[in-house]
């Protein structure tokens, strides 16, 4: 697990999913953690920042892949080549919120031009 630190002062802490681009067999999923304490047990990794597509998903983490498939369709489009990990940033807590109104942004990196 990665640990990165918060550019705001948000008190609650983040968790970030990565995902690959290709979804075969077996799926390895990373998942970063914003938070402006040190985490026992984990080591400090940056998530590079650039240039990236995004999307607010609003719905059940379920249905995360269509809004995920809009977004890759939309940078095809545009001829925008993507990279490596789909970031998906899980704004609502799963614990208190009903899933139809459950918010993750994705966010997917784009090459260098």
């Amino acid at each position: 697990m990665a640990r990165l630190r918060a550019a705001s002062s948000a008190a609650a802490p983040e968790l970030i999913g990565l995902f690959p681009l290709d979804l075969g067999e077996p799926v390895a999923v990373s998942v970063a953690l914003v938070s402006e304490e040190p985490v026992a047990g984990t080591e400090l990794n940056v998530l590079p920042g650039g240039r990236f597509a995004g999307a607010t998903h609003v719905g059940p983490y379920g249905q995360i892949g269509l809004t995920a498939h809009a977004l890759l369709s939309w940078c095809a489009e545009r001829r925008c080549p993507v990279r490596d990990p789909i970031r998906e940033v899980y704004v609502s807590d799963p614990a208190t919120t009903p899933p139809d109104r459950l918010i993750t942004h994705l966010m997917i990196p784009l090459e260098e031009l």
